[in-house]
């Protein structure tokens, strides 16, 4: 799960080659009310939700067929 987190500069929701990506967001992954993973972004924006980062409350990997909710803080 993921991707990029840009500077939407023309408000149009699609990222053009002069729109940047930001660095040290931090987004959140729950399953339900329950947080599973962090991840702040780097490297132009980019981020991913991946088994090595779904490790929190128990948590050990993406399930597949369940429902996921991202927040950004």
């Amino acid at each position: 799960i993921g991707n990029r987190i840009w500077t939407d500069t023309d408000g149009d929701g699609i990222q053009d080659a002069n729109e940047m990506g930001i660095d040290g967001i931090t987004l959140e992954l729950y399953e339900g009310t329950t947080l599973v993973g962090t991840v702040v972004t780097a490297n132009g924006g980019q981020w991913y939700f991946n088994n090595s980062n779904v490790n929190l409350n128990g948590a050990t990997e993406l399930k597949p067929h369940t429902a996921y909710t991202i927040r950004v803080l």
